[in-house]
């Protein structure tokens, strides 16, 4: 089973992602900041990071960063609100607001699934 990890401060929309993911077979870890993020990170393994890009405490292009740092493999997506972003640097980007197939193929495109 696939480990994701979520980084997401809306609570309502981290609940409601984790469930799509889980429904689908993932195994979910979801965190509200980027310190957890980073915590949870060393704690691994997981095979993607779902990452809000405006998470408090260490914004979610940091917490790429910093990830990648450790595992040059690792799987990134980011979640913004920004309109007309199609990457933040070299990571995909889901555009709020999101449907659950919208979400589900690019996480399945990124781990190789699809």
């Amino acid at each position: 089973m696939p480990r994701i990890l979520l980084a997401e401060d809306d609570t309502t929309l981290g609940r409601l992602v984790a469930g799509w993911l889980e429904a689908d077979g993932f195994e979910v870890v979801t965190v509200a900041n980027g310190y957890d993020a980073l915590t949870e990170a060393s704690a691994g393994p997981f095979d993607l990071f779902l990452l809000d890009v405006m998470i408090p405490g260490v914004t979610g292009d940091v917490v790429a960063r910093q990830v990648r740092a450790r595992q040059a493999d690792a799987v990134v997506v980011h979640i913004t609100g920004a309109y007309g972003l199609e990457r933040v640097g070299e990571t995909p980007v889901v555009r709020k607001p999101f449907t659950r197939e919208e979400l589900l193929e690019v996480v399945r495109r990124m781990l190789g699934s699809v």
